[in-house]
């Protein structure tokens, strides 16, 4: 497997943790969600996206608190349209 194949992969395979996230937190108890974040945070952390891992590195010291998760919200639909925007080019 070629390194740019790879790295679109572990991406894919980021995006579908996001959206997966980004679908259940809302509805999720307050320790589902930190359990949620906590995965979520160390998988973008391994691939850079600081501003999601930390949104949910947030979410998880606090799950309780609805700005976090709103962020948290935000935060993986940026980077899905990143992502999204990435598919495009060549």
């Amino acid at each position: 497997m070629g390194d740019r194949q790879l790295q679109r992969e572990v991406l894919n395979l980021l995006a579908e943790q996001a959206q997966s996230v980004r679908l259940r937190v809302g509805s999720a108890s307050p320790e589902d969600r930190a359990a949620m974040a906590h995965g979520l945070k160390g998988a973008a952390r391994g691939v850079g996206a600081f501003v999601l891992a930390d949104c949910a590195d947030a979410l998880e010291r606090e799950p309780e608190i609805e700005q976090h998760r709103t962020r948290l919200e935000q935060a993986a639909d940026a980077f899905l349209a990143f992502l999204s925007g990435l598919e495009q080019e060549p």
